[in-house]
Parts: C-alpha cells; structure tokens; sequence
C-alpha cells in the first residue's frame, strides 16, 4: 500500500492495511486523530461506533491509539468504505492511497 508517497510493505489482510491507515494518520495528525470518535463519519447507518473511546462500544476492537478502538469485524467493502471516509476526514484526496494487490503486493 502505498498513502502519501509513503510505501508501507508486509500488508496482506485488509484489516492490517486498515491498522496501517489508523497509523499513519496518527502520525500526520495527532490532534484531529483523537477526536475520530466524535465524527459523524465514524457511526454506520444503524448508529453503530467504527471508533470509539469505549472498547465495549465496538464488537471487535482494535487499538488504534490515543486511548481509541476501531472496530475490525468488518468485510473488506467496509473496510475499503472506512478508509475513504477517513482520508476524508483529513482532507486526504483518495488519489493518494495506492493498493498493491498479488505479485505487486509490495509497494516500492
């Protein structure tokens, strides 16, 4: 995968390129990073939490720092539908995130 010219190797479950993009966005922002919990952006359509202060708000929780879980029983269209509206919420355009699918896996 590759997220604002940045190359991150070794991703091959969409739940570890999930936990890549929570990282890397930790870095970038710290501030707005930990206030994910608070945007509208985060709930689904039936009120559920995808990030959350509580651990018990989400089914299965994923540390993803600053003290915030991320729920991670999700398909990959979610997953994939999650990361967009988090490069979203950091003013990230989605041209900037690159998915190096089988023998491309790794980016360079």
């Amino acid at each position: 995968m590759k997220l604002e010219s940045e190359a991150y190797t070794g991703l091959t479950t969409w739940k570890a390129v999930y936990r890549q993009v929570f990282k890397h966005l930790a870095a970038k922002n710290k501030s707005n990073f930990s206030k994910l919990d608070q945007s509208e952006e985060m709930i689904s359509r039936r009120g559920n939490a995808y990030v959350s202060k509580n651990k018990d708000a989400v089914r299965q929780a994923m540390s993803i720092g600053s003290g915030l879980y991320a729920e991670v029983n999700l398909s990959a269209n979610l997953i994939r539908d999650s990361i967009a509206r988090l490069l979203d919420e950091f003013s990230i355009p989605h041209s900037e995130i690159t998915f190096y699918l089988r023998e491309d896996r790794d980016a360079e």
